[in-house]
Protein backbone atom coordinates (compact mmCIF):
# COMPACT_ATOMS: atom_id res chain seq x y z
CA UNK A 1 0.00 0.00 0.00
CA UNK A 2 0.95 3.56 -0.68
CA UNK A 3 1.98 5.63 2.41
CA UNK A 4 2.23 8.54 0.12
CA UNK A 5 -1.65 9.58 0.13
CA UNK A 6 -2.13 9.26 4.32
CA UNK A 7 1.12 11.57 4.29
CA UNK A 8 -0.60 14.79 2.10
CA UNK A 9 -3.20 14.71 5.14
CA UNK A 10 -2.48 17.39 7.67
CA UNK A 11 -4.08 18.36 11.05
CA UNK A 12 -6.27 21.59 11.09
CA UNK A 13 -3.85 24.58 12.44
CA UNK A 14 -4.38 27.95 13.80
CA UNK A 15 -3.47 29.46 10.51
CA UNK A 16 -6.41 27.38 9.04
CA UNK A 17 -8.64 28.61 11.81
CA UNK A 18 -7.85 32.31 10.97
CA UNK A 19 -8.05 31.71 7.76
CA UNK A 20 -11.80 30.38 7.76
CA UNK A 21 -12.73 33.44 10.50
CA UNK A 22 -10.96 36.23 8.19
CA UNK A 23 -13.51 34.86 5.43
CA UNK A 24 -16.73 34.96 7.65
CA UNK A 25 -15.75 38.02 8.91
CA UNK A 26 -14.91 39.69 5.07
CA UNK A 27 -17.90 37.71 3.45
CA UNK A 28 -20.49 37.33 6.73
CA UNK A 29 -22.79 40.11 4.91
CA UNK A 30 -22.46 38.92 1.77
CA UNK A 31 -23.18 35.60 2.56
CA UNK A 32 -26.48 36.56 4.70
CA UNK A 33 -27.44 39.03 1.95
CA UNK A 34 -27.92 36.61 -0.95
CA UNK A 35 -29.51 33.81 1.43
CA UNK A 36 -31.68 36.37 2.81
CA UNK A 37 -32.62 37.65 -0.49
CA UNK A 38 -33.08 33.71 -2.22
CA UNK A 39 -35.29 33.18 0.94
CA UNK A 40 -37.52 36.09 0.13
CA UNK A 41 -37.92 36.15 -3.31
CA UNK A 42 -38.32 32.24 -3.33
CA UNK A 43 -41.66 33.15 -0.03
CA UNK A 44 -43.28 35.69 -2.09
CA UNK A 45 -42.79 34.55 -5.54
CA UNK A 46 -44.85 30.74 -3.19
CA UNK A 47 -47.39 33.46 -1.95
CA UNK A 48 -48.27 34.90 -5.36
CA UNK A 49 -48.35 31.50 -7.27
CA UNK A 50 -50.54 30.10 -4.42
CA UNK A 51 -52.42 33.14 -4.12
CA UNK A 52 -53.14 32.99 -7.39
CA UNK A 53 -54.36 29.70 -7.92
CA UNK A 54 -56.78 30.37 -4.90
CA UNK A 55 -58.40 32.90 -6.46
CA UNK A 56 -58.99 31.16 -9.62
CA UNK A 57 -60.40 28.17 -7.17
CA UNK A 58 -57.49 25.95 -8.01
CA UNK A 59 -57.64 24.48 -4.58
CA UNK A 60 -60.71 23.05 -2.28
CA UNK A 61 -60.00 25.29 0.29
CA UNK A 62 -59.99 28.77 -0.85
CA UNK A 63 -59.93 30.93 1.53
CA UNK A 64 -56.83 28.95 3.98
CA UNK A 65 -54.79 28.85 0.69
CA UNK A 66 -55.39 32.60 0.38
CA UNK A 67 -54.38 33.39 4.11
CA UNK A 68 -51.28 31.12 3.27
CA UNK A 69 -50.25 33.18 0.39
CA UNK A 70 -50.65 36.08 1.77
CA UNK A 71 -48.82 35.26 4.60
CA UNK A 72 -45.68 34.03 2.65
CA UNK A 73 -45.79 37.25 1.28
CA UNK A 74 -45.66 39.11 4.25
CA UNK A 75 -42.81 36.87 5.92
CA UNK A 76 -40.60 38.24 2.79
CA UNK A 77 -40.42 41.84 3.52
CA UNK A 78 -38.46 42.11 6.24
CA UNK A 79 -36.14 39.40 4.49
CA UNK A 80 -35.85 42.27 1.74
CA UNK A 81 -35.28 44.70 4.00
CA UNK A 82 -32.18 42.75 5.49
CA UNK A 83 -30.84 42.18 2.20
CA UNK A 84 -30.85 46.25 1.98
CA UNK A 85 -29.30 46.26 5.25
CA UNK A 86 -26.53 43.76 4.29
CA UNK A 87 -25.93 45.92 1.01
CA UNK A 88 -25.62 48.87 2.69
CA UNK A 89 -23.15 47.37 4.96
CA UNK A 90 -21.22 45.85 1.81
CA UNK A 91 -21.61 49.38 0.69
CA UNK A 92 -20.13 50.80 3.61
CA UNK A 93 -17.14 48.15 3.89
CA UNK A 94 -16.00 49.14 0.26
CA UNK A 95 -16.10 52.83 0.76
CA UNK A 96 -14.09 51.97 3.95
CA UNK A 97 -11.18 49.97 1.80
CA UNK A 98 -10.42 52.50 -0.91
Amino acid sequence: MNDSVFKTVRPVKAADESIRKNFLRENGWFIAMGSSLMIALSGSFAGMIISGLSYLNYFSDRETMKILGTLLIVFAAPLYFLAAHCLDKLDLQQTKRK
